[in-house]
């Protein structure tokens, strides 16, 4: 996994070797922002707390790999007054549901969309997604009023759309170059103006090839949409504003 710090981001956005010059951007925003936001993130630990405490007590969650998003995801919706806002919201790539519980839990004006086979990816080895599949369902059980579920690839999904428009994606399918890059762009194309794209995993390293992971192709998408989009957020996560 790659590390959050300026060296390690560096050395991953050096190491994807396509577009450098939006490595050297991108590794530009991603020191102001750790500058600027340093001591928030850092204090801003409540609703890290409550959430780490709702799956202890309420969730089937065997492996949690959200809950340390939530610190900075929370000062973004809080500076965007996010929580109180009706919001059509898909997400890509839902496994045992803790990011979908979030969402629901704490934004009570949303409607979120999943997409997920449900079938798992080469990272996620030999797990029984039976067993993830059957605590995904437990654990967004009580939002079912505002919860659709498509268990079926990004690709078909997107095929199958009806000119819906979302308000917040938040990508995190299939973490290989070329599904990261088609989730993206027709994750745009299904975003108003003005909307919220979420990358999962930004600096997850995984593939021994640098520019098989996510990394490479998020910076192929700003690459093609560089003055569509703004950052608005960097870290692990990446943060992007449909202009």
């Amino acid at each position: 996994m790659a590390q959050n710090n300026y060296i390690g981001c560096w050395l991953l956005l050096k190491s994807s070797k396509r577009n450098f010059f939006v490595s050297i951007y991108l590794f530009i925003r991603f020191i102001i922002f750790k500058k600027k936001n340093r001591k928030e993130i850092k204090n801003n630990r409540t609703l890290q707390a409550s959430h780490e405490k709702n799956i202890k007590d309420h969730l089937k969650i065997n492996e949690d790999w959200f809950s340390h998003n939530i610190n900075t995801l929370d000062l973004f919706f809080k500076k965007n007054k996010c929580y109180e806002k009706k919001i059509n919201m898909l997400e890509i790539g839902s496994y045992e549901g803790n990011s979908s519980v979030f969402f629901l839990k704490y934004f009570p004006k949303l409607n979120l969309t999943c997409v997920d086979t449900f079938e798992g990816g080469i990272e996620q080895g030999n797990k029984s997604f039976d067993q993830v599949y059957e605590n995904f369902n437990f654990n967004v059980s009580q939002y079912k009023d505002r919860l659709k579920i498509i268990r079926d690839t990004s690709d078909s999904f997107f095929n199958s759309q009806d000119d819906v428009l979302y308000d917040l994606v938040y990508i995190d399918g299939s973490h290989h170059y070329d599904d990261v890059l088609n989730d993206a762009r027709n994750s745009y194309k299904s975003l108003k103006k003005d909307g919220y794209l979420i990358f999962d995993d930004f600096l997850w390293n995984f593939y021994s090839n640098p520019n098989e992971n996510p990394v490479g192709a998020i910076k192929l998408f700003l690459k093609e949409n560089f003055f569509k989009l703004k950052i608005v957020s960097i870290g692990y996560q990446i943060i992007l504003k449909k202009l």
